[in-house]
């Protein structure tokens, strides 16, 4: 993807339990950049992979596929005022996360953020019903 005027259409297949927040947030920023993104997700898309999904102009989701939100996780450690410092930052990720999950929709991202606190597993019908996704086929 050196040269982005050399493509028209991107096609990107996703099954991923995910990973690691800034690295998705870095596909997304990339992703971004292409005028016209199809994700389609068979099997999983969970976690950060959410953020991979949300680049797609298009966003589908196989009518087998799972989702799943959930808080930020990780390990904290140093003193007290770091460990702090590192909780309020996770926070932050996860306002952030929903917010771009919802793309922008402020009453959406509250949704999420209700369901990531749960650990939501979540359906194809499910993901397309919050509008993680813009169809499920078959």
């Amino acid at each position: 993807l050196k040269d982005k005027d050399e493509y028209n259409d991107i096609q990107v297949v996703l099954c991923s339990q995910g990973g690691d927040t800034y690295s998705g947030l870095a596909i997304l920023g990339l992703l971004s950049q292409f005028p016209d993104v199809e994700v389609s997700v068979y099997g999983a898309c969970m976690s950060a992979a959410f953020l991979v999904l949300t680049a797609g102009h298009l966003r589908r989701a196989h009518k087998q596929a799972w989702g799943m939100l959930h808080e930020d996780s990780g390990e904290l450690s140093g003193n007290t005022t770091e460990m702090h410092s590192q909780a309020l930052h996770m926070k932050k990720t996860d306002k952030q996360y929903n917010l771009i999950l919802a793309r922008g929709d402020k009453e959406l991202a509250k949704q999420y953020d209700i369901k990531s606190i749960n650990h939501a597993y979540l359906t194809a019908d499910e993901m397309l019903e919050l509008k993680l996704v813009d169809e499920v086929f078959e």
